[in-house]
């Protein structure tokens, strides 16, 4: 079952795969030049690149026309040094020339090193061409941001757990949300347990109530600047194989272990997918942008607040001892 499931995914984790969800011809590519020919010039163009072709494939279907990619892609031969079987080898079985090497199926399992920062997918930044730093966003008469475009709302979020790596003592975390003059939400965790107090909460939690917030108002496009690549990677590209793979409605990892953000992210995706079309851009913390200092402040105030929530919650537990 496992060798069946290897050779049906069989290009996973070794090359990238460009997927062209608006463009001139959306789609799925193995070269970068094939996706900038197919978005150079296209008004409202929306691609990205992806480690492994279904990720892709699901990513031009949620954002494009909604048909399969699946025939998309173009039918090139990989690599050598890539020990990869091409095309016309994957649809009628691999050589049988005297010599040919057999493939090494074991490099495409995923492996708990698989969700380390530097194996995090490559998504849009602050570092491409097209970014447009805090000073230059204009602002709407009621106080929000908006990048040139005049349609896209642009909400920076941060998540802060002082202690973070403190396995046994009590940790607090809270979130920050950042919209410009017109909003600034610190948002204290709402429970105590370790397990739901850590930075990447904090981080999806600001996610969710900016994106809550962007649905209340109405607003149809949102780019949300975050410094978790974590989270970006679980919204753009992780959740997909959790939902395909999910057991009984829970997702899990590759150890069968729980995804303990399922709820949260499970709410930002519905939101993604129904109410707001939603982009995230990474940006690097600390690196004086004024709009992700603002959001960190305020995460830094939520997860301060969360601590004091947590001392009258004892005394008042205490009481009724």
């Amino acid at each position: 079952m496992l060798n069946r499931f290897i050779r049906r995914n069989i290009f996973t984790y070794t090359m990238p795969f460009y997927a062209v969800a608006k463009g001139k011809n959306p789609g799925v590519y193995l070269t970068w030049a094939e996706c900038q020919a197919n978005v150079n010039g296209f008004s409202g163009a929306k691609f990205k690149k992806f480690p492994d072709r279904l990720a892709a494939s699901d990513f031009v279907k949620k954002f494009g026309s909604g048909t399969s990619t699946e025939d998309s892609v173009k039918e090139e031969r990989v690599d050598k040094e890539n020990d990869i079987l091409s095309t016309s080898q994957r649809k009628n079985g691999p050589s049988k020339r005297k010599g040919d090497a057999k493939p090494n199926f074991n490099q495409f399992k995923k492996s708990k090193n698989d969700d380390k920062k530097s194996d995090y997918p490559e998504g849009k930044s602050d570092k491409d061409a097209d970014y447009e730093p805090y000073n230059t966003l204009k602002e709407t008469e009621d106080g929000y941001l908006l990048k040139k475009d005049g349609e896209t709302y642009v909400v920076y979020t941060d998540g802060a757990c002082p202690g973070n790596q403190n396995k046994k003592g009590l940790r607090f975390s809270g979130s920050g949300v950042w919209w410009g003059p017109a909003k600034a939400d610190s948002i204290p965790n709402d429970r105590f347990e370790n397990e739901y107090s850590t930075n990447n909460f904090g981080e999806a939690r600001a996610i969710l109530a900016a994106v809550k917030h962007a649905k209340e108002k109405g607003f149809k496009k949102i780019e949300v600047r975050t410094d978790s690549k974590f989270c970006i990677s679980a919204l753009d590209v992780w959740i997909i194989k959790w939902k395909r793979f999910a057991k009984d409605g829970k997702w899990t990892k590759y150890d069968k272990s729980p995804i303990i953000h399922q709820e949260i992210f499970q709410k930002i995706d519905d939101i993604r997918r129904n109410f707001v079309d939603i982009e995230f851009r990474h940006v690097k913390g600390h690196n004086g942008e004024l709009g992700n200092e603002k959001a960190d402040k305020l995460a830094v105030k939520a997860a301060e607040e969360h601590k004091k929530l947590y001392k009258i919650y004892m005394e008042e537990f205490s009481k009724d001892m």
